[in-house]
C-alpha cells in the first residue's frame, strides 16, 4: 500500500493512505507550485527590464532577473516538495 506523507507544519509530518488524499489538498499543492513558479520571476524580470531602461543598458540585468526569479522559485518549489512525498 502506497502512503503520502504531508508536512503541514515545519517539523510535523503525517503519514496517511493515498486513497485518503483529498483531490482538493492535491490541487491545492499544485497551485502552490504554479503560483512560486510565476511570483518570482516575473517581478525580477520587470525589474531587471526597468534597470535596463533606466541605466540604457542591453538586456542584461533582464536575463538577470529572469535567471534569478527562476532560481528562487525553485527553491520554493524544493521545499515544498519536501513538505510532500509519495511512498
Amino acid at each position: 500500500m502506497s502512503y503520502i506523507i504531508i508536512g503541514k507544519m515545519k517539523g510535523s509530518k503525517q503519514k496517511v493512505k493515498q486513497s485518503q488524499v483529498s483531490t482538493y489538498y492535491l490541487l491545492t499543492e499544485a497551485t502552490k507550485i504554479t503560483f512560486k513558479l510565476l511570483a518570482f520571476p516575473v517581478p525580477l524580470l520587470f525589474f531587471g527590464l526597468f534597470i535596463d531602461k533606466t541605466l540604457g543598458t542591453t538586456p542584461f540585468f533582464l536575463v538577470v532577473g529572469f535567471i534569478a526569479g527562476l532560481f528562487f522559485a525553485f527553491l520554493k518549489v524544493r521545499t515544498i516538495k519536501k513538505n510532500f512525498r509519495i511512498k
